[in-house]
């Protein structure tokens, strides 16, 4: 299975070597170039797109990244792949999201970030079969809260110390 990485900064980087030390192929792009991809592939965009199994979307939103992922890319991507997104809803067109998935051209998709927050009960992406929806909430397990309060302590004691 081959997952791919778009955005390779902190995030994106760490969640491609987490990929790859669990056996998977890795393969990202980033919008400018990174020397040392450690054990990520290197490709462009368009070769994620049709070889990744899936795509998870870690880029940074701006003004250049808004709608990033529109109807032509996603039209690029495997019947059956699936795409993750918990960076931010505005780089994908969720228009063109909902019509991939409602024809059966995306596999599924997993979604942390949605347009309009809280998302409605009555919205297309709450009745669609082949999505999961969790509202900011996907970081968080046990082992991700109890790192998270410990590096909370931890920078309260420099600063007290400080």
């Amino acid at each position: 299975m081959t997952v791919g990485v778009i955005g390779l900064g902190g995030i994106g980087r760490h969640f491609g070597s987490f990929a790859a030390d669990v056996r998977f192929k890795v393969v990202g792009w980033n919008r400018s170039p990174i020397e040392n991809m450690g054990n990520i592939e290197d490709v462009e965009l368009e070769e994620l797109l049709l070889r990744s199994d899936v795509v998870s979307l870690h880029l940074g939103f701006n003004k250049n990244t808004a709608g990033f992922l529109d109807d032509k890319r996603l039209k690029l991507m495997k019947r059956d792949s699936i795409f993750v997104n918990t960076a931010r809803a505005e780089l994908v067109e969720t228009t063109a999201l909902v019509r991939h998935l409602s024809a059966g051209t995306l596999g599924h998709a997993a979604l942390d970030v949605f347009d309009y927050e809280p998302l409605a009960v009555n919205n297309v992406l709450t009745r669609l079969p082949k999505v999961t929806l969790t509202a900011h909430t996907g970081f968080k397990t046990r082992s991700a809260m109890t790192r998270l309060l410990k590096m909370a302590i931890s920078g309260a004691a420099k600063v007290a110390s400080a």
